[in-house]
């Protein structure tokens, strides 16, 4: 068949099913051609940009991003949107495309885990009630107690049950203690012990990205390290925090604040089927990749400036220095 008409045929073809929502068995009818040509048709004229499918999202997204970033860490899924007017836009944009997400991944029967902080409030303020049945929601870690009560573990956990229609169980406790001995005591109690077993193995864990970065760490906001602890995690090679456990860039954790956290262990994190890190700054680059490589997001849902940070990150270029907070 000669191109122009090969072009003709897939033109009209795509006419036909695109634009009249004729059947290809209608197509192949009114082309006087096989049922299997017209799906090559169909498929070439997908090809040769005749046809451009785009399908439209509530903000504007990077897909070729999300391609690479899943790629390049063997995710599951990455939701990357466009870098926006600004920062705040950036923001915004990232809540509306997590909490438009989120609903397609927490099924009737699971038990979703969560964290604290700005950004996952953010997400949870936005999303509509949902109707499902015998779902559970878990704190992950012990509580922390920052500035705006909605932002911590147990206003999370609260706040998701309430839009899941779901039981709610908490850990009745702080995230980080002062010592090992401490967490001992509190790991003694019937409570506690209960409250941790319940929240284990979490079908889906959802998280904001946990940094070191100056007055950005939710840690050091709830008095949870010191300024000289902060300092001396980030000269070891911290970057960051999973359910309030120091991590360094490749997702190892870095010095004894574990032996302090109240909490499900990482390995739990990494063992769930959806574990998605929700990110909206570029200061959280590190943190991310520290995240990513150790498994603990396998679904990550950002901005653009974040990513290709990430991304550079990854390919070696040395990490910007935090400053003292």
């Amino acid at each position: 068949m000669a191109r122009r008409t090969r072009m003709t045929r897939m033109r009209r073809a795509a006419e036909l099913y695109y634009e009249q929502h004729l059947s290809q068995r209608e197509i192949s009818t009114i082309l006087g051609c096989s049922f299997a040509t017209v799906s090559r048709l169909l498929a070439e004229a997908r090809e040769q940009r005749i046809v451009e499918i785009r399908v439209a999202h509530p903000v504007e997204t990077a897909p070729e991003l999300a391609v690479e970033l899943r790629d390049a860490f063997g995710l599951r899924d990455a939701l990357v949107v466009r870098g926006g007017n600004n920062r705040k836009q950036g923001f915004r944009d990232v809540v509306r495309t997590a909490a438009e997400f989120l609903p397609a991944i927490i099924e009737d029967g699971v038990k979703v885990g969560v964290t604290w902080g700005e950004t996952l409030s953010a997400v949870l303020h936005s999303m509509e009630p949902l109707s499902l049945k015998n779902v559970e929601v878990v704190q992950i870690a012990g509580s922390v107690d920052p500035e705006t009560p909605g932002e911590s573990g147990p206003g999370s956990a609260i706040r998701l049950a309430g839009i899941l229609g779901a039981r709610c169980r908490l850990i009745p406790a702080p995230a980080i203690v002062d010592s090992a001995r401490t967490r001992e005591l509190f790991l003694g109690q019937p409570q506690i012990r209960s409250a941790l077993k319940r929240a284990a193995s979490p079908d889906v864990v959802i998280q904001g990205v946990g940094t070191l970065a100056s007055g950005m760490s939710s840690l050091r906001r709830a008095s949870f390290i010191s300024r000289d602890e902060r300092e001396a995690a980030i000269a070891a090679g911290a970057v960051g925090h999973v359910a309030a456990r120091i991590i360094g860039i490749y997702g190892e954790e870095v010095g004894d604040f574990s032996d302090r956290v109240i909490g499900i262990p990482l390995a739990d994190i990494r063992k769930a089927g959806w574990s998605v890190g929700i990110a909206a700054s570029v200061e959280k680059a590190a943190a991310v990749l520290g995240g990513l490589r150790g498994g603990f997001y396998n679904c990550l849902i950002g901005d653009e400036a974040l990513v290709n940070e990430v991304l550079r990150l990854s390919r070696g270029a040395p990490p910007g220095k935090m400053e003292a907070a």
